[in-house]
């Protein structure tokens, strides 16, 4: 993964590894007369969470090998590089003002998503909130929906082509009459008054019972089922596949469907087909395949295979692809044009497109200075995996123990942030798991996040081996009492949370003790990550760091 991007999503990453180590409530700062926990008897560092693997203690020589000269000898370069400027433009700056491909050839029709320029008119004239046509982007919604002012204005889009309005000739309305419970749509954008909820605060009553006529430029209908045939397939695609199954060179009975008037519909990564199908079709172009010369993907049977004359056979697939179901979006281009005008960046430099660039720069390094403790780390870690020697292999299950963690915490994230925003604003924040997944990670809109998030348990074990290894060779002990403080700390931190929750219930608040902290975190786990605090302390005040054009002077 690029710096930057790295960068933009360790935060969250960091929440989610952090996960395995604070599952008993994050440190609060005690009175700084009396030490943490101190009024916690002692107890027996004893866990009854299952055990993991364990970091300090283990000998991590089969899995990588690292001497002091590796790390002590590092200059670690902090500054923002134009590669990273670029990075932040096309994969988050550029996306933010997508838009969807649409058609524009085809009469609308019930339940199309439409995008429209509109404005109302009342005796000729155009009413308050009933235009958009000065804004950014389009108004959408899907016909028969009622979320436009009036059912009667949706039905009467159904059969009008867009590609027959525009801003000079736009598709115009018949008279329709406002009822008390109509729907404004810049009165619900601009959503900030509490009323009560049997009032239909996005009507406005002066409108009730007038005759308007609208002016409709239709943008588009949204389109999600476009093929596209001139990219390479990649993991979370879905894709339109004809194929033919072969065994012993003989077609057998079911594996084809080449005979259907639809082709199947396909996502790599569903595991739906036999072991080794999908994954074959990564990186093939679908225009590369036809039925001349289709795509052989060769397999082999699993041996409980539910139709034991194919059982444990090695067999044939020939896949002609019809092509990749396109997620619809266009990324604009970045010109001067659309700096000027649609991100609205003002400056008195001749090239705004190089005034932006450098903006972006700046605002970057600022945010680089803002977390500039992980970003260290982040970079320090990056240099390091590029001159230490890695064996190809992990202790047993632990990227699985961190790729499952990581996906509780996202699916956690996903639950409360949907319900905060349910209870409070009446809508959800997150359309599905998907979205909040990318957004936990601040990766872009069409981000595999579940690949991100296998790819980055798999780093997070190395650079948990190479903290502790680094430990070890700086002689950075953890004993049994450093475990125990940390324990107690957990038990004053969830105890004050006990104590919080219990006040807005009226309940009695429960008493934490140290077996309610040790019953979810493991022993070997609690020394493996106190030695990763420690190594992390070390090399932060150890490794050489430019700072480039960061404002940093120390």
């Amino acid at each position: 993964m690029k710096p930057m991007k790295r960068l933009l999503s360790v935060l969250c990453l960091l929440l989610a590894v952090a996960m395995l180590f604070s599952a008993c409530g994050k440190k609060k700062k005690g009175n700084a007369d009396e030490p943490t926990g101190s009024g916690i008897e002692d107890f027996a560092l004893v866990s009854t969470a299952d055990p993991t693997f364990d970091y300090y203690h283990s000998d991590l020589s089969p899995y990588l090998t690292i001497s002091r000269e590796d790390y002590l000898n590092l200059l670690v370069s902090l500054d923002v590089t134009d590669a990273d400027v670029e990075e932040y433009i096309n994969d988050y700056l550029l996306p933010s003002y997508r838009t969807p491909k649409m058609a524009t050839d085809r009469a609308i029709e019930d339940k199309d998503k439409v995008y429209i320029y509109y404005t109302g008119y009342i005796d000729n004239f155009p009413f308050d909130n009933g235009s958009n046509k000065g804004d950014e982007k389009p108004c959408t919604f899907v016909i028969g929906s009622g979320d436009f002012f009036l059912t009667d204005v949706e039905n009467q889009l159904i059969g009008k082509t867009p590609a027959d309005t525009s801003d000079e000739t736009p598709f115009t309305t018949a008279d329709v009459v406002f009822p008390e419970n109509h729907k404004v749509p810049k009165l619900v954008e601009n959503d900030t008054d509490e009323t009560d909820e049997t009032e239909n605060k996005y009507a406005d009553p002066k409108l009730v019972g007038k005759t308007v006529r609208f002016k409709i430029t239709i943008v588009g209908i949204v389109d999600g089922e476009n093929l596209v045939t001139d990219r390479a397939i990649l993991a979370g695609d879905t894709v339109s596949v004809y194929y033919t199954g072969y065994a012993d060179d003989y077609a057998f009975s079911g594996g084809s469907n080449a005979d259907d008037e639809n082709p199947y519909e396909l996502e790599i990564g569903s595991n739906s087909f036999i072991a080794g199908f999908e994954s074959a079709l990564i990186g093939t172009r679908p225009d590369e395949t036809s039925k001349e010369s289709p795509k052989t993907i060769n397999v082999t049977f699993p041996e409980d295979y539910r139709n034991a004359d194919l059982a444990g056979k090695p067999a044939r697939f020939d896949v002609v692809i019809a092509g990749i179901f396109d997620n619809g979006w266009i990324i604009p281009e970045l010109t001067a044009d659309f700096v000027t005008n649609k991100i609205k960046f003002e400056t008195e430099e001749e090239d705004v497109i190089a005034a932006l660039r450098a903006d972006v720069k700046d605002w970057l390094r600022d945010r680089k200075v803002n977390s500039l403790k992980n970003h260290k780390l982040i970079r320090t870690m990056e240099e390091l995996f590029k001159v230490l020697r890695f064996e190809d292999a992990y202790p047993d299950g632990e990227p699985e123990r961190y790729e499952d963690n990581m996906y509780s915490e996202v699916i956690y994230y996903y639950q409360n942030y949907n319900w905060y925003y349910y209870m409070y604003y009446g809508y959800l924040y997150f359309e599905d798991e998907d979205d909040a997944g990318r957004w936990y990670y601040g990766l872009r809109f069409d981000a595999d996040w579940r690949t991100y998030q296998h790819t980055e348990a798999f780093r997070v074990v190395r650079q948990t081996m190479v903290l502790n290894m680094i430990a070890r060779l700086e002689g950075l002990t953890v004993t049994e009492e450093d475990a125990k403080a940390w324990v107690r700390e957990q038990v004053q931190s969830r105890q004050e949370q006990a104590n919080q929750q219990a006040e807005q219930t009226g309940e009695e608040a429960k008493k934490i003790t140290p077996a309610d902290v040790l019953a979810e975190i493991s022993v070997e786990e609690i020394y493996t990550q106190l030695a990763s605090k420690k190594a992390q302390e070390f090399i932060l005040n150890s490794i050489h760091f430019d700072y480039g054009e960061l404002p940093i002077t120390d």
